[in-house]
This record gives C-alpha cells, sequence and structure tokens, in this order.
C-alpha cells in the first residue's frame, strides 16, 4: 500500500505508475520513473522490436554493423566524443558519411543531423 506522499506523486505524475502496464506487478525500483514494464516484460518487448540481421537488407546490415563498430569504438576509446560541429553543443549523434569506414564518423545535434538529412525538425 502507498502511503500518502506516494500516492501524491503518483497522481501528479500519472506515468510513474509503480506498476507494469502489461502484467499488473510492481516494478523494480531502478525502472519505476523510467519505463511503464517491468523488467521482464521490457525485455520481452524490446526483442520483439528488434529485427533479426536475417531480416535486413544487404546495406541495411552494413550500416548496422558499422554504427555497432562506431559504438563499440566510442566505448573502447577508439573514437573521442566531441561536441556539434556547427553549434558545439555537447549532446551529439555520431554521422557516418561512409558506412564503409565505421570510426569515421562526425559528431553533430539532433537538429543539425536532421538538417543534413533534408528532414524537417518538430520542435
Amino acid at each position: 500500500m502507498l502511503d500518502f506522499m506516494e500516492r501524491k506523486k503518483y497522481k501528479r505524475y500519472p506515468n510513474k505508475n509503480p506498476i507494469c502496464v502489461t502484467c499488473g506487478k510492481p516494478k523494480e525500483e531502478y525502472l519505476r520513473y523510467r519505463d511503464s514494464y517491468c523488467y521482464e516484460c521490457n525485455k520481452i518487448r524490446l526483442k520483439k522490436a528488434k529485427k533479426k540481421a536475417s531480416e535486413l537488407s544487404p546495406e541495411e546490415y552494413k550500416k548496422e554493423i558499422a554504427r555497432s563498430d562506431a559504438r563499440h569504438g566510442v566505448r573502447d576509446g577508439k573514437i573521442i566524443k566531441k561536441p556539434c560541429e556547427v553549434c558545439g553543443d555537447e549532446k551529439v549523434q555520431m554521422h557516418h558519411d561512409d558506412y564503409s569506414k565505421p570510426l569515421d564518423v562526425r559528431f553533430l545535434c539532433r537538429k543539425h543531423h536532421l538538417e543534413l538529412h533534408g528532414k524537417r525538425i518538430l520542435i
């Protein structure tokens, strides 16, 4: 049973419900505010959403391998994360100009990354 302050907090922020929306069981403390699912339901949901390598086209597979190599490069220190090349924002995304060179990436904020791809920004 939730005490008064806990009930007040969940009433104010309805998406911070301590109960999993799929199975109805209480969520673990570390997942409570971040997700609507308990650990097991979230794991199942993410597994269903991710495409298998056999379902990807050869071009998509090549891109996925390059992105994975770049993430591992940042993790292992082979690639040094830098601010956005255009505006200097610290929150950046990696952009590959050529997927055959997985460790050759540019760092751009979301706004400038979308502009580079010619997509409209919905902010």
